[in-house]
């Protein structure tokens, strides 16, 4: 593999392994998916969810590496494509946050527009 394949193997392989973490910390409503395309921590002003001290360094360190891995994915895809230009990551990047907003799951927390709210019932 050339070390770009690698940094995205790596990248993906990243996200499998954090994936139930990320469930979790959603489920919890502490993290939520940003119009963005990365997730961000929701704030406990919006979300009443306060978070638990102990893991709050823990949480954080895992949407930092989401979001460094979904970079790294997305430069990946601007790399493979002949019709994306390398300065349109955040147009990838925004692709991919649509999808993965209307993956959310109900009781879920979403922020498009600068604004968080939660999906309702009836979205998904």
């Amino acid at each position: 593999f050339t070390p770009a394949q690698q940094r995205a193997i790596e990248a993906r392989q990243n996200q499998e392994f954090n994936r139930d973490d990320i469930d979790e910390l959603k489920a919890l409503k502490w993290i939520g998916e940003s119009d963005n395309g990365r997730i961000e921590m929701v704030p406990v002003t919006v979300s009443g969810a306060p978070i638990d001290g102990k893991r709050e360094p823990f949480a954080n360190g895992l949407v930092a590496q989401e979001n460094k891995d979904r970079a790294t994915i997305w430069h990946r895809v601007v790399e493979l494509n002949e019709n994306i230009n390398a300065d349109q990551e955040e147009k990838v990047a925004s692709t991919m946050a649509k999808q993965n907003i209307a993956a959310t799951k109900p009781g879920h927390w979403i922020k498009e527009k600068g604004i968080w709210r939660q999906v309702p019932n009836q979205e998904k």
